[in-house]
């Protein structure tokens, strides 16, 4: 979904930047070498997960039995061979719809390959604060049209990138809150949300809608997330990105995915994500478990949502934003540096002349 990221571990050199401000001159120069590292455009990577402040525990959960595994795709990956997708084994898979105003334009032909070759489909969006919550759902579910009783639910993508400063953490979780209810009374279908451990933690903490089911992006362990506040474990797993041609039929970088368990369980999740018992499937338990494009929106450019570099299911991921993490590294170092000369003038002080 993303281009690969520098790990969060420079948050204190974001902070510093933020505090002292930037030369104008020096982002252009970030972005250059971002983008001659070979870090930028991959169309994959995600969130949080390698780093982030120790302010409040996170719990470890692991999954030591089966796994189902998935993918995640959007425009990054370019067109796509479905049929040697699921030759390969992936068994399910998410698709962007958009993010913001932006429509992803691989979205119609990804979703219809997917059921046509046999592949469990799923729809994510990535949430943007500018718009409402009702809003948002509607702009995916014009692009999905009425979901089949086999697809996996809605998904709504919250991550780094999503928000801004300019909105305060209640009127993120009013926005959200407003998209889970308004997926449900439109689909009958319980939504997932995806996110980053860190970033939850920090940033949106809890909902009242929840428990919902969780989509974790973790890269540091496989099968093994942290796992953030109110959840205490995972439905699905983003686990890391591999290599093109790591899946045949897509000649690009990918996500992967499992789903927490085995088919048999997979296939009972999406039964009961209906919040009405299909057929004779038993009810839904109280705890979730451990068509066309929209024409009223602008697409025939990339807006400020779409970025143009994908380093998550959100391209928030441009490389002016790439330019910004090189720019928090080279702040942290400066920073790390400064105390470096600080706690020598200290030692000189006690040295006797």
């Amino acid at each position: 979904m993303r281009c690969r990221t520098l790990r969060r571990d420079h948050i204190e050199g974001d902070r510093l930047l933020r505090k002292v401000g930037i030369n104008a001159w020096l982002v252009p120069f970030g972005c250059a070498a971002w983008l001659s590292s070979g870090l930028g455009c991959s169309g994959t990577g995600h969130d949080d997960e390698a780093a982030g402040s120790t302010e409040e525990a996170l719990t470890k959960v692991c999954q030591t039995g089966e796994v189902v595994p998935g993918i995640d795709v959007s425009k990054w990956q370019g067109t796509i061979d479905w049929p040697q997708v699921k030759a390969s084994g992936v068994v399910f898979s998410f698709a962007r719809t958009n993010d913001g105003s932006y429509i992803d334009p691989d979205f119609a032909a990804n979703w219809k390959g997917m059921k046509a070759a046999g592949i469990i489909r799923g729809a994510y969006q990535f949430f943007r604060h500018t718009r409402g919550g009702a809003e948002q759902a509607e702009i995916m579910l014009n692009m999905t049209g009425p979901l089949d009783d086999g697809d996996l639910p809605p998904v709504l993508d919250v991550e780094n990138g999503s928000i801004d400063d300019s909105v305060t953490r209640s009127a993120t979780q009013a926005i959200i809150t407003e998209w889970v209810a308004h997926i449900k009374a439109r689909t009958g279908r319980l939504p997932i949300i995806y996110t980053g451990s860190y970033f939850w933690r920090d940033t949106i903490k809890s909902l009242d809608v929840l428990p919902v089911p969780l989509w974790i992006a973790h890269y540091t362990t496989k099968y093994c997330p942290l796992i953030p506040e109110p959840w205490t474990g995972w439905t699905f797993h983003q686990w890391g990105v591999t290599a093109v041609g790591s899946v045949p039929g897509i000649d690009a970088k990918i996500d992967r995915d499992v789903f927490n368990g085995n088919r048999a369980q997979f296939d009972a999740f999406i039964a009961n994500s209906h919040l009405e018992p299909l057929g004779n499937e038993a009810p839904r338990p109280s705890v979730a478990p451990a068509a066309e494009p929209v024409t009223a929106i602008d697409n025939t450019s990339p807006s400020s949502e779409d970025g143009g570099c994908s380093v998550g299911h959100g391209d928030r991921n441009s490389a002016a934003y790439g330019g910004w993490a090189l720019l928090n590294v080279i702040a942290l170092a400066v920073l790390r540096r400064q105390r470096r000369k600080a706690a020598h003038r200290v030692r000189q002080n006690f040295v006797s002349p």
